[in-house]
């Protein structure tokens, strides 16, 4: 009974450790979920207003639907080399 006791006090400490990791672990984990929900509720937003802008300026509604069915890309250096012309900038 002794040796039962003492192995339980061993070990008590390692159990309340891994509890506490797998609070904290969870907890991780709904802040990034809670973080990437946002990231995509920004981009439909910003999506949602430049689809609005295009509409008001007489943008076909089949090139709306292909315009939200894509994914877009943020300006660059690329879309500004394109842009000009100029291969070698």
């Amino acid at each position: 009974m002794f040796l039962g006791q003492a192995l339980e006090n061993l070990y008590r400490d390692i159990r309340r450790q891994s509890a506490l990791l797998t609070i904290l672990s969870a907890i991780a984990l709904c802040i990034a979920a809670l973080g990437l929900f946002t990231l995509s509720a920004f981009a439909t937003r910003q999506r949602l207003l430049e689809i609005s802008v295009r509409k008001a300026l007489a943008l076909l509604t089949v090139s709306a639907h292909t315009l939200a069915a894509t994914r877009t890309r943020p300006p660059g250096r690329w879309t500004a080399r394109a842009m000009s012309g100029n291969k070698h900038n």
